[in-house]
């Protein structure tokens, strides 16, 4: 990567290094260059064609050849990028070609759609059918950010105008010709209106153009550059893992097998061990990435400000430390206080630039150094300080889980009493929460919602916040019934809510529980550190005042 270039331009060397595959569907679709590639491709005209002449051509050609998609000028201005463009035309059997287009685009990172494909009914019937059944999928997977051209001979304003209008259920935003979506699983969506006087080479920059925008951010442009990382080592780690451990592998499932408190488990444990070992090698990769680490240098984060904030608006970034009253700057103050490298620097960014003034006794530089910082851009809203929290600490919550994974009881999982505002998280020693059958009696920790929060899990379309403090006084039993195949408490489904019901009470004063969500392993360790350490800690009636004079 250059040094000293903007970060759009980084961001869009990091686009480029990403996208790996582009879908073109066209009723249209012409295999050869628009333009000839050589003197030889020249038609020569008949003996009895005169100079100058023109050959006439009626209405129905002329459009035939404005709604052409040129595919091999289009595969290779992709391809001289290193991405894989692929292109088909739909059949007569609509159901098919939608299906096509859908499975295709699935893991596709563009999608070029052709508007009026008159095999498939007029007024873009089935650009509009792929755009709404991808995006009942993505919704369906907790969100994906996709970008989708329609790429079309047609009037754009007037595509665009019959688009919004045939999707209004996804809430969507026009902004000229682009159209994105206020749909939370949509929320990275954006569809690109591009007329075809726009040429396929053309075309090409474009749309890596709107895919840099729709992504350039700093933890995004570093999961682009992971994902890409990843891409690249793909080969080198099939040859680490290779057919040749199979035997390896079984010792280790043949190992537990052997022991008779494992046996049930061994393929769960071992899988388990596998994903530890696959994840480990990703993550080793991943910190000695070059391409990773220099998406989030000091010199990218340096120029990240004048992105966000081409105008350098004065109040465009705003620090609250602690419990004062909001710090607006501009880029420039932005950038001092990233690049300060010295005390001397640093104090003089918090004071003359920030405006931080001290406060009961205590100097700007120490204040920053003792309070909660918080950083925000144009607005105060701290939903992207709580989805940062959110992301850290959970492995599963109810706006993300899918479909087919079904929850179970088990250390680290948090749940709602149904119709009270109780929280519990659960202790059970992970080996208590398998191998079970019949009534099994688990140990949950009451918790709490509270704005003074510890740990943060997102709900349906919010975030909710919980305060988990560990004490031995909060620890209540409850009785669930085990599921007889699994061995292990499973959640029933009801809608879209996960449901463990207590049994201990007898079947009138049954308690219900809601499914919200499974902290990190690392995160759930960590509380059940501190709940032992205070059931371990020693009581003492000792001397009064020698317990005074120890203090």
């Amino acid at each position: 990567m250059t040094e000293g270039i903007s970060f759009l331009e980084h961001s869009k060397q990091i686009t480029e290094h990403f996208l790996q595959s582009v879908v073109a569907v066209d009723d249209n679709m012409e295999f050869k260059s628009r333009q000839p590639e050589t003197m030889e491709d020249l038609v020569e005209p008949d003996e009895d064609d005169y100079f100058g002449q023109i050959e006439s051509t009626d209405n129905q050609e002329e459009a035939l050849l404005e709604h052409k998609l040129y595919y091999q000028d289009l595969s290779l201005e992709f391809a001289s990028r290193g991405i894989v463009c692929g292109g088909f035309s739909p059949t007569k059997d609509t159901n098919f070609s939608l299906d096509a287009i859908v499975n295709t685009s699935k893991n596709a990172d563009i999608t070029i759609l052709d508007w009026q494909m008159q095999i498939a009914g007029a007024d873009g019937k089935l650009a509009i059918d792929t755009i709404k059944e991808i995006a009942k999928l993505d919704t369906e997977e907790g969100g994906r950010t996709r970008l989708i051209c329609i790429y079309t001979a047609e009037n754009a304003n007037d595509v665009a105008q019959i688009l919004v209008n045939s999707v209004r259920h996804l809430s969507p935003n026009q902004k000229q010709l682009t159209i994105s979506f206020g749909e939370s699983g949509l929320s990275h969506w954006k569809i690109e209106i591009v007329n075809k006087e726009k040429q396929e080479v053309e075309l090409c920059e474009f749309l890596i153009n709107s895919f840099t925008e729709l992504t350039a951010g700093l933890l995004s442009n570093a999961a682009l550059s992971s994902i890409a990382a990843i891409r690249d080592n793909t080969h080198h780690l099939l040859h680490k893992f290779n057919k040749d451990l199979d035997p390896a592998y079984l010792s280790h499932v043949l190992g537990l097998l052997s022991s008779p408190d494992m046996r049930e488990q061994a393929n769960d444990v071992a899988f388990d061990y596998a994903v530890d070992l696959i994840s480990e090698e990703l993550k080793s990769n991943l910190q000695v990435s070059r391409l990773v680490k220099n998406s989030l240098s000091k010199d990218k984060l340096c120029s990240w400000p004048e992105f966000i904030n081409e105008k350098n608006d004065r109040n465009c970034f705003r620090l609250k430390i602690g419990s004062e009253g909001v710090k607006r700057f501009d880029n420039n103050v932005m950038k001092n206080l990233i690049s300060a490298q010295t005390v001397e620097e640093l104090e003089k960014v918090l004071e003359h630039g920030v405006g931080l003034s001290e406060v009961d006794n205590k100097a700007p530089l120490e204040r920053f150094k003792r309070s909660p910082i918080q950083l925000t851009s144009f607005n105060d809203c701290n939903s992207p300080l709580l989805e940062l929290c959110a992301i850290e600490s959970v492995r599963r919550d109810i706006s993300s889980i899918r479909e087919e994974h079904i929850p179970v009881l088990k250390q680290g999982t948090i749940i709602k009493e149904q119709g009270q505002n109780k929280y519990y998280f659960c202790i059970q020693p992970v080996c208590d929460s398998v191998r079970l059958t019949g009534n099994s009696t688990f140990s949950l920790m009451q918790i709490s919602k509270s704005s003074s929060f510890t740990h943060v899990i997102r709900a349906t379309d919010k975030h909710l916040k919980l305060k988990i403090q560990p004490a031995p006084k909060l620890i209540r039993t409850y009785t669930f019934f085990a599921c007889d195949e699994h061995k292990v408490v499973r959640a029933s489904k009801q809608g879209e809510l996960y449901l463990f019901t207590d049994i201990s009470a007898g079947e009138e004063n049954k308690v219900v529980f809601e499914w919200c969500g499974e902290l990190k392993q690392s995160v759930s360790q960590a509380v059940i550190n501190n709940l032992a350490s205070q059931l371990a800690r020693v009581g003492l009636d000792s001397f009064e005042w020698l317990r005074q004079k120890q203090s």
